[in-house]
């Protein structure tokens, strides 16, 4: 099992959304890959990044019910640790996001159209930086 595999997806997705604008859907396939592999591995605060990840991206492309609707669903598995700076950082993106959120459902399964633009070769997590 690779422990930092969701992580590793979640940073290469924000390094996209540095290097430009037009890697918006390779950066979201790279976040939901990151969630899948979080939430295969079990691991809530990866999966909690990740979500924070693709909110934001969405939050910018003005998806905003839908990223208030997938990150209150991840915020909500948590109960204790509110003092950590991730579950701060989600609770005010959380506040962002309210005015647009009119009704909480759980979220839709994230769609996998770009996943294979994100997966990395096994080089690719082998070579050094």
């Amino acid at each position: 099992m690779r422990l930092w595999e969701a992580e590793l997806y979640r940073l290469r997705g924000e390094l996209l959304l540095q290097q430009t604008v037009t890697q918006a859907a390779e950066a979201a396939a790279c976040f939901e890959q990151a969630l899948a592999v979080a939430r295969r591995q079990q691991a809530r605060a990866w999966e909690l990044r990740a979500a924070m990840s693709l909110a934001r991206l969405w939050q910018r492309q003005g998806k905003h019910l839908e990223a208030h609707h997938m990150l209150a669903a991840v915020y909500g598995w948590f109960t204790e640790g509110f003092d950590t700076a991730d579950l701060q950082e989600a609770k005010a993106l959380l506040e962002e996001l309210r005015p647009y959120a009119k009704t909480f459902t759980r979220a839709q399964p994230l769609p996998t159209r770009h996943l294979r633009k994100c997966v990395p070769t096994s080089g690719d997590l082998e070579r050094e930086p």
